[in-house]
């Protein structure tokens, strides 16, 4: 990969770390779990953005009917200081009436089409330019 794509697709990951954190509480192991990692096969570059495995309810929440796991929330509790005595009403009410996800997925394809346009459209337009006076200094 040429320093180019790496710097872009590291300004992309930064960018996407940025989206993901800006929703999430600062102060939680989520929030400190979000990276990103750049892998390469051949000509394929591909950013991935990670996160501890629970994002996905954060991010499409989780529909009610089904209690979540209970050691789940108590160690979300204990990391908390809170009182795990409060474990299985919290289950109870997202088995009652689930959660709304916050939809940052959405979020992180929007900014990396906008971000990814944006470049495509700079670096075309350079290029061109580049071409033009080329053409011209003939």
């Amino acid at each position: 990969m040429n320093k180019e794509i790496k710097d872009i697709m590291n300004e992309l990951g930064k960018r996407a770390v940025e989206v993901v954190q800006d929703k999430l509480d600062p102060k939680s192991d989520l929030y400190r779990s979000v990276g990103y990692r750049i892998a390469t096969n051949g000509d394929l570059v591909e950013l991935f953005v990670e996160a501890n495995d629970y994002f996905i309810f954060v991010d499409q929440g989780r529909s009610k009917g089904k209690y979540p796991p209970i050691a789940a929330i108590e160690s979300w509790l204990k990391s908390n200081g809170e009182d795990i005595s409060a474990a299985f009403p919290i289950a109870r009410s997202i088995a009652n009436k689930g959660i709304e996800g916050k939809g940052i997925t959405d979020d992180l394809v929007n900014m990396t089409d906008t971000s990814f346009t944006s470049f495509l459209n700079d670096n075309i337009s350079q290029a061109l330019l580049d071409e033009l006076d080329k053409l011209f200094a003939q």
